[in-house]
This record gives C-alpha cells, structure tokens and sequence, in this order.
C-alpha cells in the first residue's frame, strides 16, 4: 500500500511540478505530439483525474486506475454469492449427504479456490503473449481498449447471477481474472511513456496508485451502505456489486479509451526469426538465466517474491472461503472486515518505511514476514467457529498492515540491488514471479479441504509460502553489500556490452558474477 495521501502529495509538491512531465518519446506522426492539450470535452473532468499540461494517457490513466480498483474489489462480494448458490444446489442433488455434498464432483467450500487456481494458470500463460504483443507490435491500445470492453460486458451479465446461472458466472470469473492481467500490461506500456523523469515518473505512479486505493475504498463504502439498507443477501449483495461495477467502469473505462489513449508505434522489434507467441517466453527465460547466473542477491528475492505473493494473492480468495463457509458469516460482514483491511493498508506502508528508514528494507522485508506467518497462525487457531467470528476485524487489521508493508518493500528490495541497466529486462520477470505461483496456494488449500482436513489447517497452509519466502530473504545476505554489488555491476560491464551479457554485434561476453 502507498504511504498516506497527504505525504504523497507533498512529495510531489517537492519534485517539479507533474504538470510538467515530458515523454522522450515521439508520437506516431509529426502533427499529433504526446503532450496534445486535452479535447475540450474532457476538460470537465474532475481536477482530481485530470492532468492539463501533460500527455493526453497521464488524465486517461486515471480513469482508467479507478475503473480498475472498482473491478478488482467487484469479486469480493462475487465469492460468497457463489459458495451460497454452488452449497445450496449440491444439497439440494443430495439432501443426505450433508457436509458430503459435491458439486461437479468437488465441494462447494472448494469452488473459490479451484477459481483461483485456473486463473492463476491461465494468466501465467497468457502474460507472456499479450507482454509480447504489447512490446513488439503497434496494437497496445487494442489490448487496453478490447479487454476493458470484455470486462465491462463480463460485469453486465454477472448482475445476473443467481440459481441458474452461478456456473456461467463462475467461469466468467476465471476469465475476468486473467483479462485484468492483459489489461494491466497495456497500461504498463502506457505508464512507462509518461517521462524519462525519473522523479516525475515517481509521481505519476504514485499518484495512480492513490487513485485505485481511493476507488476501492469509495466502492467498499457504496455496496456495504445499500447493502446495510436494502438487508440483502449474499447474492443481493453481489448483484448491488456488479451494478455499481458496470456502471462506474463504463463511465471510467469509456472516457479514458475512447478519447485518452493513442496507437503507440511498437517499443521494439520482434527479435529475428521469432514469433510473438514464444518471444515473451523468450524474453522470460534469458533475463531469468542472467539472473540465475549472475545476481545471486536478486536471485533469492525474486524466489522470495514467487513464494511469498503467491500467499498474498490466495488470501482474499481462502480468507472469504474460511469465513464464508467455516465461519457462516454473510457477504456484508466479510465486506466489513475487508474494509478493514483496505484501511489499514496505508499505515501498513509507513510501518514498512519506518522499519526501512532505521534498519534496512532487507530487514522491513524480513519483519513483515514474519507478522504474515505470526498473524494467520492465530487467526487459524483462534478462529475456530460462528462463535468466534467477532475477531475477524481484528485479523482485517492484521492483514492490512502486512499486505501495505510487504508489497512496497518487495519493490523496493527490487529497485535497489537491480544494477542499472536492465531494469526493463528485469522488471518483466518481477511482474510475472508475482504471479507464476499464484495457483498453488489455492491447489494446496483444495487438496486439503477434498481430503477433510480442518479449514483452519487449509488457512494456515498460507504459512507454508510465506516461510518459504522468508528463508529466501535470509539468503540474500546482507542488504548494504547487495547494494553496492549491484551498483557495482554497472562498472564491470564493458563499453559496447549489453546488461544481458551479448556484445553489440550479437556476440556473448561473460560476466562477472555478483556474489
């Protein structure tokens, strides 16, 4: 989570001014520059979202981060609609079978988690492609402005869920999941254009990620306000979620692809004799090989990201699956918690910057970890029934503070011991460790709950990746020394070397290893 808006705020007040950013980038033909004023019509936006002396994507951004914060939070109240509709149609087959009871063959309480894992496959497939496809072709706005259209029609027929249609709206989340990936890589694509101001590009990030936290929020608060009122049910609730999530997005997403974002040129050319569907692959596998080989230091920590976010990404999906079904607690008492735990994510993040500030981000990293392993240890032990529901706003808060310290330390581990240079190369490995592994969490937490071992056990199974990720930051070593080492790389390298290792000519040059 981001530090607290005010001090972001100031931040930017301090930098020069983000009005003035200027993209290094030339625009696809001589008479449209990047830095065109806004069309008259989008001059009404609000000043929050609106960016008057900047290229037309840093307004377009905007809109189109808080129309991504509403549908990321949608499927918080989309999952216990399905737990109650898929629990209801497989004792209704089999009125004796009780707890027995299967749905296509698994049990109900293991629905969202088989959800979780198809996604977390099929978007560790995809990325590489639609990454590929973004980079190496002239069609990003394309894939931003088709998967923003895909999504919305995916919301509008998701207010229909019910009895009959809960498996159609199942598998429209698995889809949903992996379409707000692609999405995402286009504008990635997008953001990185805004300046070569590395201060200004700060901002711009900064300021986007307020800008989804703020949604998200504002959306949390809209569905559990008519929620409360209207006394509706979980599927009452899901379908006050979806309404509010296809008709905001509709708005946000339409105003920012329709006017706000230009076909961009290709960022590069696809290498020689490769094709687009293995050039991701490609691109994935020689950054890891340097990686492996030649940065130990980041090495381990892309292993601890892999571990440690894969748990982080399966906590909202077994988090409402423990409290759904084990807990029996409704769709608005779980919005509650997960308020909670948005709240808390911005003093989590100062947590983490305080930490950081007097030890190191290696040891912040480290702590927050461990709160991770110490906190679901004894929401397990101690969350042991319906009794014992009115702690859960406690593990909210909990949760909050490691899920707005863990993220930003990551990023900052990364951008630390990454020698300059290839920070692009690297960053597309550091985006896909964050998710390769998101499917395994929720696979262990199936297998487990098929087996009929205890939910409370299958949440705990988080601790597994989480400690994992927490041996894998202790073989970092020490922080100050993978610093320097990192910064010291950039000298070793060679005039007419590039970072991976090739000469200009195409040639391999070796390397020195870092340590």
């Amino acid at each position: 989570m981001a530090n607290s808006m005010s001090e972001n705020e100031d931040e930017m007040a301090e930098n020069d001014s983000i009005d003035d950013a200027r993209p290094q980038h030339e625009s696809l033909s001589e008479d449209v520059t990047l830095n065109a004023p806004l069309p008259q019509a989008m001059r009404r936006i609000p000043f929050f979202f609106r960016f008057d002396n900047a290229p037309l994507e840093a307004t377009g951004l905007t809109l189109d981060a808080y129309a991504r914060g509403v549908v990321l939070m949608s499927s918080l109240f989309m999952g216990p609609a399905l737990l109650t509709l898929a629990t209801e149609e497989a004792q209704t087959s089999c009125d004796s079978c009780g707890e027995d009871a299967r749905i296509y063959g698994m049990k109900p309480s293991s629905l969202l988690s088989n959800i979780a894992i198809v996604t977390g496959v099929l978007t560790a497939l995809i990325l590489p492609l639609f990454g590929a496809i973004v980079d190496h072709t002239p069609y990003r706005q394309q894939v931003g402005l088709w998967s923003a259209f895909v999504l919305l029609l995916i919301k509008g027929v998701e207010t229909a869920v019910s009895s009959r249609t809960w498996v159609i709206v199942a598998v429209l989340q698995i889809v949903s999941g992996s379409l707000y990936y692609v999405h995402t890589s286009a504008t990635w694509a997008y953001t990185s254009e805004l300046t070569d101001n590395h201060k200004q590009q700060a901002s711009y990030n900064t300021y986007y990620f307020i800008v989804l936290y703020v949604s998200t929020l504002i959306f949390l608060g809209q569905v559990l306000v008519l929620a409360f009122s209207l006394h509706t049910d979980d599927v009452g609730t899901a379908r006050i979620s979806q309404v509010i999530t296809f008709v905001t997005s509709s708005i946000f997403f339409g105003l920012a692809w329709k006017f706000l974002f230009r076909n961009r040129p290709a960022l590069s050319k696809l290498p020689e004799g490769s094709t687009l569907l293995k050039c991701g692959f490609q691109r994935l596998q020689s950054s890891s090989r340097m990686i492996r080989q030649d940065l130990t230091s980041l090495k381990w920590l892309m292993l601890a990201i892999t571990s440690s976010e894969s748990a982080t990404a399966a906590l909202i999906t077994i988090a409402t699956t423990y409290m759904s079904h084990f807990l029996q607690m409704s769709a608005n008492e779980i919005g509650v918690v997960f308020l909670s735990v948005l709240i808390m994510g911005a003093p989590g993040s100062k947590l983490g910057e305080v930490v950081a500030l007097r030890l190191d981000a290696l040891v912040s990293a480290k702590a927050c970890t461990t709160f991770f392993i110490l906190s679901t240890s004894l929401a397990s032990a101690l969350l042991t029934g319906p009794r014992d529901k009115q702690l859960t706003p406690i593990f909210g808060i909990c949760w909050g503070l490691a899920l707005g310290w863990l993220h930003p330390m990551h990023s900052t581990l990364f951008i630390a011991i990454t020698p300059a240079g290839p920070e692009t190369e690297l960053m597309s490995v550091y985006l896909f460790c964050g998710q390769v592994l998101s499917w395994l969490p929720p696979l262990l937490f199936t297998i487990l709950n098929e087996m009929g071992v205890s939910m409370s056990i299958g949440l705990a199974s988080l601790n597994v990746f989480f400690t994992i990720g927490l041996v894998c930051l202790h073989n970092i070593g020490n922080y100050n020394v993978a610093r320097d080492q990192a910064r010291l790389r950039r000298d070793l390298v060679p005039s007419g070397v590039h970072t991976d290792g090739s000469d200009t000519n195409g040639g391999e040059v070796s390397l020195p290893p870092i340590l």
